[in-house]
């Protein structure tokens, strides 16, 4: 089943945390990966 909103807004807030604590300075490219990837695996609504 699809993610509850709030789910899904914690995981991409640590997400960028993550990638801004290891020094990317705009972790848009990483992001978008994993979103399309997140997107590509889901299952049909």
């Amino acid at each position: 089943p699809p993610m509850e909103n709030a789910t899904l807004a914690k995981t991409f807030t640590a997400l960028s945390e993550g990638l801004i604590l290891q020094g990317h300075k705009d972790p848009a490219a990483e992001i978008k990966l994993v979103l399309n990837s997140l997107i590509q695996t889901a299952e049909p609504l």
